[in-house]
């Protein structure tokens, strides 16, 4: 479903084409140091609060493409934090959240309204495409994400906005539906913010996985369908790391073991074969699951493990990952001999 956002001026229609925006060094010195004095923030402020929903997603997509680079960047560091709290001050939270509802309820995308405007035509002239819509969920999505950038700033979204577990709840299942533009980017980024807020706050941890297993569970079945696509599976992975202490529940945790088992299957990445040994372990000690996958499926325990360079992986990691394939040695002689059979 697509929107109109009523007439828009050349330039705003100019913004809606335009590339990241550049500050000079001399703005991002000012931005950084003293952001109630940055003339950049005060317009995307500004623009935020706009009666135009274009005006508004073009104020949020500006402020994200200039942020989001300094915030991982190594040195921005506190001063990032005191332009966020600036923003959210400011009141740059509400149309987010706007932004996130009005994708929810399936205004996908605000198209502005090119009638009587003479810019498709200039563009025309030069060579150039005309852009002619702008994703809601996307520009409010990398917004958010932007903000969540330590446990104070995050305690100060929550409460300022309870309601928005749930928003993101609802985003993620309307973006599951067929044609829906970028959903399953839509999902990815969705998850990727909630993994960037939960590890700032342990109640969002505890109720995202003791109060909606049903969400959890969507989330381990995305992952598990795109484990070979890591641009995708790095998301959702990510947050079931986060919260796989607080998972306990038996249809999300046999979906957990599958996925773990698929994970050292198929990865090659450290970090995931890492998670994947630590979130299978902790399943077991807490006896959360009675069966256990195709053993065939644990070859890639030793396979993983050989993969990667001894000291990429944690400790404890490998020697999980060793007596995980040990049980399962019978089924292993194909296996490499540059392997060894764990001890």
């Amino acid at each position: 479903m697509v929107r109109s956002a009523g007439p828009c001026t050349e330039a705003c229609l100019s913004k809606v084409n335009e590339g990241r925006v550049q500050l000079t060094d001399r703005e991002n010195l000012e931005m950084l140091q003293a952001p109630a004095s940055s003339t950049f923030l005060k317009h995307s402020l500004k623009g935020a609060q706009s009666k135009n929903a274009v005006d508004r997603l073009v104020a949020l997509r500006e402020f994200t493409h200039v942020f989001l680079p300094i915030v991982f960047s190594v040195s921005a560091g506190q001063h990032a934090v005191n332009v966020a709290t600036f923003m959210l001050e400011g009141g740059f939270l509400a149309p987010i959240v706007e932004g996130l509802k009005a994708a929810a309820g399936g205004d996908w995308v605000v198209v502005p309204d090119l009638s009587g405007s003479e810019y498709p035509a200039k563009c025309k002239k030069h060579g150039r495409a005309v852009r002619t819509h702008l994703s809601q969920a996307l520009v409010a999505i990398h917004a958010l994400c932007s903000l969540a950038l330590d446990v104070r700033l995050v305690r100060f979204i929550l409460r300022t906005r309870p309601d928005l577990l749930n928003i993101l709840e609802l985003l993620y299942i309307a973006a599951e539906k067929p044609r829906v533009p970028d959903g399953v980017l839509i999902r990815t980024e969705v998850a990727r913010t909630l993994t960037r807020m939960t590890a700032f706050s342990e109640p969002l941890r505890k109720e995202l996985a003791m109060q909606n297993p049903k969400f959890v569970l969507r989330l381990v079945t995305f992952a598990s369908e795109n484990v070979e696509e890591v641009t995708i599976f790095e998301g959702p992975f990510c947050l079931i790391a986060n919260l796989h202490h607080y998972l306990e529940l038996v249809d999300v945790s046999t979906a957990m073991v599958e996925l773990t088992a698929k994970v050292l299957l198929h990865s090659q990445r450290a970090t995931d074969i890492t998670m994947g040994c630590r979130i299978y372990n902790h399943l077991r000690e807490k006896a959360a699951c009675s069966t256990l996958p195709d053993s065939r499926l644990f070859k890639s325990a030793v396979l993983a493990l050989a993969i990667c360079e001894a000291d990429s992986l944690e400790h404890d990691a490998r020697l999980f990952g060793f007596k995980l394939s040990g049980l399962y040695w019978s089924t292993l002689e194909d296996i490499p001999k540059v392997v060894g059979k764990p001890s």
